[in-house]
């Protein structure tokens, strides 16, 4: 990690292929070069096998002045975060990052949905003039393209998004969730997705575009309803359903009829 004036050029492909656990080692150096005339110029990261995911260490994505590429071609494009019995693990991104995924990729902080709290963290804070981007890899970037940011379990007091635009994404799914169902639709996909109540709504100043579905689904059954919305610093622009779902109450019910779709 304290390497400096790393330089690859030339390479016919990507420049390093990392698993995502070690994903914080590369040299992030001023002097350090991973652009040139490398025929791919980002990082690949591999984040889905059991020795790739980020869980039971923190990490760091630098800013290494190329995007992060998930999933090699022989992989998903998953990202994961946390998921380990017993084991703690924060992802923490740099302003001016942008990870693009390959199709039907996603990033999972905590796989699964339960009450039980979640073992992984995500703190994504960019700045007005360098935001973090979440995108697809794709040549010619669609909505749906990749799934989104997905919280399973209760999400960490910690998890932060600011100044970070998610774009291209909420591919549908076969994965429910206990917001409230709208007419005609099975589940509520979205290129962000939170299962369990979090303390507080933390997600600001943050642009979703291009999603195929909604925007945010809060997908919890709580009396607890952080609203995604309401200090009216997050923008939405081409989501084809609603800006954010609406949370079921703590007795798995509770919807009120119609159901608020804002848009």
């Amino acid at each position: 990690a304290d390497s400096v004036w790393l330089e690859i050029d030339a390479s016919k492909g990507y420049p390093i292929h990392a698993s995502a656990n070690l994903a914080g080692t590369i040299p992030s150096d001023s002097s350090s070069s991973y652009g040139g005339s490398n025929g791919i110029k980002e990082i690949l990261l591999s984040g889905e096998g059991a020795y790739q995911t980020i869980a039971n260490a923190d990490v760091t994505l630098h800013d290494l002045h190329v995007p992060y590429h998930i999933g090699a071609s022989t992989e998903t494009g998953r990202l994961d975060v946390g998921g380990q019995p017993g084991a703690t693990a924060t992802l923490t991104i740099e302003p001016n990052v942008t990870l693009r995924f390959k199709k039907g990729g996603a990033l999972y902080v905590d796989y699964s949905h339960s009450t039980t709290a979640a073992t992984g963290t995500l703190v994504a804070v960019g700045t007005q003039q360098a935001p973090i981007v979440f995108t697809s890899a794709e040549a010619a970037p669609a909505a749906g393209d990749w799934l989104g940011l997905n919280f399973g379990d209760m999400p960490s007091p910690n998890d932060k998004l600011d100044f970070v635009t998610v774009a291209f994404a909420g591919a549908s799914t076969s994965s429910g969730s206990s917001s409230c169902p709208y007419p005609g639709t099975t589940n509520n996909d979205a290129a962000v997705r939170i299962y369990g109540a979090p303390t507080s709504a933390f997600i600001t100043n943050t642009s979703i575009t291009d999603s195929a579905t909604n925007g945010i689904d809060r997908g919890w059954a709580s009396d607890a309803q952080a609203d995604f919305l309401l200090d009216g610093t997050n923008k939405f622009a081409r989501v084809v359903e609603c800006t954010q779902t609406y949370p079921k109450n703590a007795n798995n019910g509770g919807c009120p009829n119609p159901v608020p779709c804002p848009k």
